[in-house]
């Protein structure tokens, strides 16, 4: 390799750059630079490129043991000795066990921008649990996600999402995910309401499959569960045996086995669509369940509340098929647009660009939040939000005005 090729992979910082220079080159020599070097150069292709796609072989140099990168070859495994993905990352991966949501493709990318093609995916069991679905969320508090009616956008009060229940005679599946120990806080902000449980000494790969016994592995489990229950979005609920059905052509039984150990819903309903908060802050979106695509709702000019990152890992997402003229950042104005999950008075007012001064009485939550949020209201017709029936639009109101620091 030319030194203007490794220093131009070492200063491409996103995917794309790394993959085209991977492209021209199915063997690249990676020698040049010393350890520094090596180590961004690792630290760029590991973050960036599918690992489904390419085998990474390493050797260890003592007695730092940091990675040395010997080479990166096509994804036949006769050309690779050892293939040493797992071993790499020892020292900073740990391994999330998704059993519902992350089981589908795409999800885990919303929220932390990684691959989530089944290469990555190692299936497994985890003793002493049943899935079930008392993890409630109140969307009165919640905030920074919340289910809304599909007629109206009106705020749903509660919905329940899945969760492990201790069952002693129970084996639920999933799939543990590796994931850099620095991505934690972003899942930990995505799984609010739930705990982060150490289940290192419990959980079994498939067989054929192979958790490194260095990897932490850690599940979310909601500790406070609510046996009443509250209604379940047939969206979610379906996620979960999408994915495990997608799973099945490559783990035979892995569907079998989610139906066995999943235990009935309760209410599904069909009406409800999920809007959320990248943790920025600053970023609204509206999720398809489906293929976890999205549509960056708004972009506020202030956080909601204290950001766990600096730029949002969503937006690396597809926008939903169909919706582009929607999304803020390609938004059109398309008079009597027609949207199954929005109202067409909603979308009117969204893609408008309409008076702040008018939509602050409008009867839907997301257009008065934008008008306070607009900067170009007074102080007087900002005053009458700080007392919206909605809590994100009184926190909107608050920021906007002064009276609430979320730093």
């Amino acid at each position: 390799m030319s030194r203007a090729v490794w220093c131009s992979l070492l200063v491409k910082s996103f995917g794309e750059a790394v993959r085209s220079k991977c492209a021209g080159s199915r063997q690249l020599r990676c020698g040049a630079g010393g350890p520094q070097a090596r180590w961004r150069f690792w630290h760029v292709l590991r973050n960036n490129l599918d690992v489904s796609e390419w085998s990474l072989v390493v050797r260890f140099e003592a007695p730092s043991c940091q990675p040395r990168l010997a080479g990166v070859f096509g994804k036949d495994p006769s050309q690779c000795q050892r293939v040493c993905y797992p071993a790499i990352n020892a020292m900073r991966d740990v391994c999330i066990f998704g059993y519902q949501s992350i089981l589908t493709a795409g999800s885990l990318a919303t929220s932390i921008a990684t691959s989530d093609s089944i290469g990555t995916m190692i299936p497994a069991r985890l003793p002493g649990y049943v899935r079930s679905w008392d993890a409630v969320r109140d969307f009165a508090t919640n905030v920074t996600k919340r289910y809304v009616h599909v007629s109206d956008w009106r705020r749903a009060e509660r919905a329940a999402f899945a969760n492990l229940r201790p069952a002693a005679a129970s084996v639920v599946n999933g799939v543990c995910r590796r994931v850099d120990s620095d991505k934690l806080p972003e899942l930990d902000f995505r799984e609010q309401g739930y705990t982060r449980v150490d289940i290192s000494n419990t959980i079994a790969p498939y067989d054929g499959f192979e958790l490194g016994a260095a990897f932490k592995c850690y599940a979310y489990v909601d500790p406070t569960p609510d046996m009443a229950g509250a209604m379940v979005s047939r969206a979610y609920y379906e996620m979960g045996r999408r994915g495990a059905s997608r799973l099945n052509d490559t783990v035979p039984g892995f569907s079998d086995d989610y139906l066995a150990s999943t235990e009935p819903a309760g209410q599904l309903v069909d009406d409800l669509v999920f809007v959320f908060f990248s943790a920025d802050g600053c970023h609204l979106w509206l999720l398809e369940e489906e293929d976890s695509s999205l549509v960056l709702l708004m972009r506020l000019r202030q956080p909601q509340f204290a950001p766990v990152i600096s730029f949002p890992p969503e937006a690396s997402r597809p926008i939903t098929s169909g919706l582009e003229w929607l999304d803020v950042r390609t938004r059109q104005f398309r008079p009597g647009a027609s949207v199954a999950r929005i109202p067409p008075t909603l979308i009117e007012e969204l893609t408008s660009k309409a008076d702040p001064n008018s939509l602050r009485t409008s009867k839907f939550w997301i257009s008065r939040m934008a008008a306070a949020d607009s900067g170009r209201l007074s102080p007087s017709q900002l005053a009458d939000l700080l007392h919206d029936d909605d809590p994100w639009v009184r926190r909107t109101a608050q920021i906007a005005s002064g009276h609430e620091d979320v730093s």
